[in-house]
């Protein structure tokens, strides 16, 4: 066993084990959430994301949850009665249709199993035989470990003439994302994933061309905070001194911009290469221990992975995942929806799962299977 310390180290996929000078900056005496010094605080904020959006429109970022976020950004594209297509192949991707149909919209799902993604010709299909008003997708799947080729299906949303609304929850700042390139019309985050800062944020980036359909069919009737017209006037009018509608949690803000500050030190285009050749040597050292990734390698998300037991240790996820657990202090994630007590689920978001992190929860799996009796001591 490596590890010689009794704190509890997060290998989920999210919220992460945060670096020093982020909890650092989050430790600091709370300030005010108005003013010439905040507002230039929370610029730096919403600016340092843009590299990972690539787009010119603009950034928001509520006090919320990612999926409070991603209701805001779907209650505010479409009307109530309008038809959307969704593609759930997992949990997350399930709570997307849920939120369409939540805020009154006709979703018609795509349904996967578990390690499927949906490629451009499926969708293509999908949109040619109904007059749809957008496409909702998840980027990267949390629960079970999958990554859509955004890149090409926004060909086809782009080709019928349809919004896309990308929920990139756990995929913004580990995957390439070009918003205004592949015409995506809202991408949503949050702050506790590959941003690696801790929960409490979820940034929301809005194409310029959404704003038009946003006016026209956007959140009417469904409240106030979550309407993304509330938050693109107050940023317009109060831009000196409030640039947002409500208190913000001034100190996740702080610690978000030491975060991304801490992320320039490589281009994104090398980090997120890095991050995709890191989680695909862990995946091939856990086929060599016997464990299966859910996701096939070239759908496989670089910040999560969910997998298997060995097939002679069929449905004892929850009781492997405790051995690791108290002899590494490592907290690995569960199972979610179908998946549960079958699954597995590792976050590799930070640089600080590819090193010892890996090493010491590898090597545990291994010590698993080597204490497990025998067929023929049984």
């Amino acid at each position: 066993m490596r590890t010689e310390t009794s704190k509890k180290r997060l290998m989920i996929p999210g919220p992460i084990d945060l670096e020093p000078e982020v909890l650092a900056a989050l430790a600091q005496q709370v300030t005010s959430h108005y003013g010439s010094e905040w507002v230039k605080l929370y610029s730096q904020a919403r600016d340092a994301l843009r590299p990972y959006a690539q787009t010119d429109g603009q950034i928001f970022m509520l006090a919320a949850s990612g999926s409070a976020g991603i209701d805001a950004a779907v209650g505010s594209m479409f009307a109530q009665g309008e038809r959307v297509l969704t593609v759930v192949n997992g949990y997350f991707s399930e709570r997307l249709y849920l939120i369409a149909k939540a805020n009154g919209l006709v979703a018609d799902p795509i349904r996967l199993g578990p390690g499927f993604v949906a490629s451009h010709e499926t969708i293509d299909q999908h949109l040619s035989k109904n007059k749809y008003a957008g496409l909702l997708i998840c980027h990267s799947e949390t629960a079970t470990g999958t990554l859509h080729d955004i890149e090409a299906i926004s060909s086809v949303t782009s080709k019928h003439g349809v919004a896309l609304l990308v929920d990139a929850v756990s995929s913004f700042g580990a995957c390439e994302i070009r918003m205004d390139d592949w015409d995506i019309s809202v991408c949503c985050t949050a702050s506790q994933k590959a941003l690696a800062a801790p929960p409490g944020l979820a940034p929301i980036a809005v194409s310029d061309a959404s704003w038009d359909r946003i006016d026209r069919t956007g959140n009417t009737g469904r409240g106030w905070y979550k309407d993304l017209r509330v938050w693109r006037d107050t940023a317009r009018d109060s831009a000196d001194y409030h640039p947002h509608p409500a208190t913000m949690p001034v100190n996740i803000v702080r610690s978000l911009v030491k975060s991304l500050e801490l992320q320039t030190v490589e281009e994104p285009s090398i980090r997120f290469e890095r991050m995709q050749k890191s989680a695909s040597s862990i995946r091939a050292r856990l086929r060599e221990l016997g464990y299966q990734p859910v996701a096939i390698e070239s759908a496989a998300s670089p910040t999560v992975t969910c997998f298997y037991p060995p097939p002679q240790l069929k449905d004892r996820a929850e009781e492997i995942a405790t051995f690791v657990e108290e002899e590494t202090n490592l907290v690995l994630a569960r199972g979610t929806g179908e998946l549960v007590d079958k699954v597995i689920r590792i976050g590799h978001m930070t640089t600080r799962a590819y090193g010892e992190y890996a090493d010491d929860c590898l090597e545990s799996l291994e010590r698993f299977i080597r204490v497990q009796p025998s067929e023929s001591t049984r």
